[in-house]
């Protein structure tokens, strides 16, 4: 078995695992509930966010896989709320890790390592991300509805990663950081619903992501301070898309479909998401386009998990004029 069918192995597996088992919701209970977003201010939640991915182009052949896998622990603090229920936090990378291998060659960065010089892309990448804060804003159903005070972040791009350019900051613009947390967002129902009950969503993003994102939700479950949930996503072109960059800055346009599906765990008194994991299956045509003449195409196929698991919860300090990033240490967190 080639480094391909192994990794395919592995991710059919599992996906054939949800669609057998967590997929299939348990019978009504005659008890509808609530979801809504609604997280105590001043509390900081803390999550790991990992994504992991095998991606294969059309010249390469199953032993010229790559590999990819990248860790990012989260601090979000929730600083406000709106009169109609939107939330906003700040956000802060606490520790980021990038793995990235392929038959000939590894390369691996973590923040967390001490007194190490950026000898790499992923080296200096890591160590910018680290420290800064930016925000997020939430409608009550759980939906990014905005994203921004990305300056000291983008400041510390280009401060630490030599050459940064203008593709690499626009996933740090406001407007690339909205996209980002939208194309991973847990949409709560705004109904309430019982086992079995559906609820749609879609979403188009047009920058970091050129995709229509088509949502199925169902709830499987819920019991005690817990609602399961599992979705169910078709992915497509946005014809509407801006084309995308190289690194030497030429136009590339980009055509990306596939689906996604998994499951996530949402607590019921607050809305937030305990546990998420998903699995996807992509297939994106990119095609160069120099002064109006399209070049000849790449096609890539990407196969891969995203988990994002909620590590534990404190309450810190909540920022104020003066404040150091990150705001205030709280107590160490505890399990949720």
């Amino acid at each position: 078995m080639n480094r391909r069918q192994g990794w395919t192995a592995v991710l059919l597996s599992l996906l054939a695992g949800c669609m057998q088992t967590a997929f299939t919701p348990d019978p009504p209970t005659g008890q509808k509930i609530t979801l809504r977003l609604n997280p105590e201010r001043g509390k900081i939640y803390s999550y790991k966010y990992t994504t992991q991915a095998a991606t294969l182009t059309a010249r390469s052949g199953p032993e010229d896989e790559a590999r990819q896998a990248v860790s990012r622990h989260i601090d979000m603090q929730v600083t406000g709320a709106d009169a109609r229920g939107g939330v906003t936090v700040r956000v802060t990378y606490t520790r980021v890790q990038i793995k990235v291998s392929s038959p000939t060659s590894l390369i691996e960065s973590d923040s967390a390592v001490a007194n190490r010089e950026p000898r790499t892309f992923a080296d200096a990448l890591c160590r910018a991300l680290v420290g800064p804060t930016f925000t997020v804003r939430f409608a009550d159903n759980g939906s990014v509805t905005g994203a921004g005070g990305v300056e000291e972040l983008r400041k510390s791009i280009v401060a630490n990663v030599r050459d940064a350019r203008p593709s690499l900051l626009s996933l740090y613009s406001d407007l690339g950081m909205r996209e980002t947390w939208q194309a991973r967002e847990m949409v709560l129902p705004g109904r309430p619903v019982d086992n079995g009950d559906t609820w749609t969503h879609r979403r188009e993003l047009t920058d970091a992501y050129p995709v229509i994102l088509e949502h199925t939700w169902t709830l499987l479950r819920h019991d005690g301070d817990t609602a399961t949930c599992c979705v169910k996503t078709t992915v497509r072109p946005n014809p509407r898309a801006r084309p995308g960059r190289s690194r030497d800055g030429s136009i590339l346009r980009r055509s990306v479909s596939g689906t996604q599906s998994g499951t996530a765990v949402v607590d019921r008194k607050t809305g937030m998401v305990r546990q998420m994991r998903i699995t996807k299956q992509i297939v994106g045509d990119i095609t160069p386009d120099e002064e109006g003449k399209k070049g000849k195409g790449l096609r890539i196929e990407q196969r891969g998990s995203i988990t994002f698991t909620l590590i534990g919860v404190r309450t810190g300090a909540l920022p104020g004029p003066g404040s150091a990033p990150g705001g205030a240490p709280g107590p160490p967190p505890r399990k949720p």
